[in-house]
């Protein structure tokens, strides 16, 4: 991704909430350090915050800020009963949106349920006092709390930079230097399982149900931002590189437990045999008890000379099982490894941020 312009944004104050048990996670200072770097990259003399809403349920003051970050976690947005936090959280996004309006939202509840949404008209003239932006979790939160739908992806896990396609509108949005080609993808960190399957929506001028531009073609709700253009979101991690990458993968036994997914189907079918070869031996021995005094010595001769065939068979039989174990291994760290090479992939995040805060400025 080219760098859409020589000017660099001015200064920001930003808070960016860590949406992690802080007191679990071994790596939160890696992403403080990528949020900070990544912010004063972006814009030399900034100022970032952090706080903890799910241990210590801090919040920024929001007059205190020009920019709010929602940062990646690992809580479920999906559970009928979701940590203690995340109402809060998603109230808090809410919070924020009215804060930029000027006046309070009117809500409605909606029946059997504890969510609510807005279904008053927003007047853009009243709009913008602060920035928000969601990454990854960040990015699920404010879809959930302005009506958007979550669900699971449905290939399971997805970690690595990959390409994410543009609309037109994101092209623009991206690239607005109309003097330059603009390219069609941009490549960005994923490491999410969840994605969003309804766009969130705001109520504006007279419209009560506008949906959220969509800045991203192809995954289509990977971007987006706010009718009112002070919100922006990603399903992908500007923030991330490859170490803090490696680190949530090291980290994040959920997504690492992929790995063993097909290792466990040859498992499986490791132990279908041998429970299968276990009834094989004691149907046998049934049959040699029956049948054991008719026998003759030359016959006991052959039944001892099976018994040694069959131990070196089943000698044979743990060979294959430790082999198996062994391909089993193998299988994981080839799929470990694929995905460790497309973390250390080349990406766009620090270009992302970049027109983030100057996004901020606008």
């Amino acid at each position: 991704m080219p760098s859409t312009s020589s000017a660099l944004p001015d200064p920001v104050k930003a808070a960016v909430l860590l949406n992690n048990r802080i007191s679990q996670c071994s790596y939160s200072d890696i992403v403080k350090h990528n949020f900070t770097h990544a912010i004063c990259n972006a814009a030399p003399g900034s100022h970032v915050d952090f706080y903890d809403p799910v241990e210590s349920t801090v919040y920024p003051d929001l007059k205190e800020y020009d920019l709010i970050v929602l940062s990646g976690g690992t809580a479920s947005l999906i559970d009928l009963e979701p940590e203690l936090w995340v109402p809060r959280m998603l109230q808090f996004v809410r919070d924020v949106v009215e804060h930029n309006l000027g006046f309070r939202l009117h809500f409605e509840k909606k029946e059997s349920s504890d969510e609510r949404w807005p279904i008053k008209d927003v007047d853009l003239k009243m709009r913008k006092k602060i920035k928000l932006v969601g990454v990854c979790w960040g990015h699920q939160a404010i879809a959930k709390a302005l009506g958007g739908e979550i669900g699971m992806r449905d290939d399971g896990p997805l970690l690595g930079v990959y390409p994410v396609k543009l609309s037109p509108q994101g092209k623009s949005f991206f690239f607005p230097d109309k003097s330059i080609s603009s390219p069609e993808t941009i490549n960005l960190h994923k490491f999410h399982k969840r994605i969003v399957t309804k766009p969130p929506t705001l109520p504006v001028l007279g419209k009560p149900n506008t949906h959220f531009l969509r800045l991203s073609a192809d995954p289509a709700n990977d971007i987006f931002i706010s009718p009112c253009n002070n919100i922006l979101s990603f399903q992908g991690h500007p923030e991330l590189d490859e170490t803090l990458a490696k680190a949530l993968l090291t980290n994040s036994p959920d997504y690492r437990d992929r790995f063993l997914a097909s290792a466990k189907r040859v498992e499986d079918g490791v132990e279908d045999v041998i429970k299968s070869k276990v009834e094989d031996k004691v149907e046998d021995r049934v049959q040699d008890k029956d049948t054991q005094q008719d026998l003759s010595d030359s016959k006991r001769q052959e039944d001892a000379d099976a018994v040694g065939q069959k131990g070196r068979s089943e000698t044979g039989e743990e060979d294959s099982e430790e082999n198996t174990e062994d391909d089993k291994e193998k299988e994981k760290e080839k799929e470990l490894d694929a995905v460790s090479k497309r973390m250390e992939q080349g990406h766009d995040g620090l270009d992302v941020w970049r027109r983030i805060l100057a996004w901020v400025r606008e």
